[in-house]
């Protein structure tokens, strides 16, 4: 699979909330509550993620070394763009600005055409990352993945019906080695 990040850790870190914010309505997590204003804020990203124009499907997570995780599928990159670009997204990204490349063009090198994976990571366990962070995170990142071949799947699969179809169709067009 093709990596590419996108330095918008602003997106990371409020997803991060909606996970948080499900844990604590599920009794799941005895560690930290967060804020009202985060559960609300992480639970507006996740809609508004979903109701953005050729997202496919938004799953979440504690993954087993303590990393928060979204997995947001798309229908290419220019729903990822549309994403990235929205009001609701560039107001997160402006929350970290500092930390992002100012010269950066997200997915630069992702081709238009293929379905995409975005993979939004945060932890908050060790030394934090920056030193003047309001947030203490040690690990913040988001990475998005272009399809290989589809894989096995019986009875269903992780990524959503519309992405894995994409999936199937992209991974025909792919070069032959």
């Amino acid at each position: 699979m093709m990596r590419r990040f996108i330095p918008a850790a602003a997106l990371c870190l409020v997803l991060t909330s909606a996970i948080l914010a499900d844990e604590t309505k599920t009794g799941s997590s005895a560690a930290a509550r967060p804020e009202t204003a985060a559960l609300q804020m992480g639970q507006t990203l996740i809609a508004k993620l979903k109701e953005s124009p050729g997202c496919l499907g938004v799953e979440s997570g504690k993954m087993q070394s303590g990393k928060l995780v979204i997995f947001a599928f798309f229908e290419n990159k220019k729903a990822v763009l549309t994403w990235y670009d929205s009001p609701f997204h560039q107001k997160l990204i402006g929350m970290v600005r500092p930390y992002q490349d100012q010269k950066h063009i997200p997915l630069k090198e992702v081709p238009d055409d293929v379905p995409l994976m975005a993979v939004a990571s945060i932890s908050f366990d060790g030394k934090p990352a920056k030193a003047n962070s309001k947030i203490p995170f040690s690990q913040i990142a988001i990475e998005v993945y272009t399809p290989m071949t589809p894989g096995l799947s019986i009875g269903g699969s992780f990524a959503p019906d519309a992405f894995r179809a994409l999936q199937k169709s992209a991974s025909k067009s792919l070069p032959k080695k």
